[in-house]
């Protein structure tokens, strides 16, 4: 039955047992940001053995039980009904997002090089997206590191509303581009947290934003597709 749900479905189901909280999980685990408990539960990040160590004893849970799902989880099993429920939720079909282009770090961090691919073919990332218009960049560099690793993929979803604590890539008018963590989006402003923490927080005017696409998943070069 576990083998059934994936690790962002164990994961999410171990914190609702003890009625936790993202942000109080990532605090546990000693992370600034809910983001990336978020990120494990949406399964758009593969967990690191260090970080399945943490979050296990964070949630109080069988390591092994939720990196892949075999062996008890605690004293009492998933009830069959809540295993239905999360499996039929991860269910959603396998979608083609065809990559666009690299997205290059400069230096300070601070902005990214966006070289679209010119109509050529460049292969694509199956994800479970709903989104028709995903699409999905290569990320070259260590701006974003340890994050997003240099030669791994992000992919997008125009019409996919970001939340606060999660990634989005942001262009402004003048053609600059950045992948940031949202802080909060308002009326006038939005703020934006540097992805490796090394940069100050950025706040714009929403009047400079061009466009603001979410960042839904996370994707390791063996998962790319020609």
């Amino acid at each position: 039955m576990n083998r059934l749900m994936s690790f962002g479905s164990r994961l999410r189901w171990a914190r609702e047992r003890l009625k936790l909280g993202q942000g109080e999980v990532a605090t546990a685990c000693g992370w600034r940001s809910q983001s990336r408990v978020s990120n494990y539960e949406r399964d758009v990040r593969e967990p690191t053995f260090a970080d399945v160590r943490r979050l296990a004893q964070a949630v109080q849970v069988n390591p092994e039980w939720l990196i892949n799902g075999t062996g008890l989880a605690v004293e009492l099993e998933l009830p069959s009904d809540h295993a239905l429920e999360l499996t039929a939720a991860i269910t959603t079909p396998s979608r083609k997002a065809p990559v666009e282009g690299t997205a290059q770090g400069d230096e300070g961090g601070t902005w990214v090089t966006l070289e679209r691919s010119a109509g050529q073919n460049d292969g694509w990332i199956d994800v479970p997206s709903s989104d028709p218009n995903a699409y999905a960049l290569r990320i070259r560099g260590d701006a974003m590191s340890p994050t997003i690793r240099d030669g791994w993929f992000i992919v997008l979803e125009p019409g996919h509303s970001a939340m606060p604590g999660e990634f989005v890539l942001v262009t402004t008018q003048d053609g600059h581009s950045m992948v940031r963590e949202l802080l909060f989006e308002r009326a006038n402003t939005i703020a934006l947290a540097s992805i490796n923490e090394t940069q100050p927080r950025i706040t714009l005017p929403q009047q400079e934003i061009h466009t603001m696409h979410y960042v839904g998943f996370i994707v390791p070069p063996s998962k790319h597709r020609r």
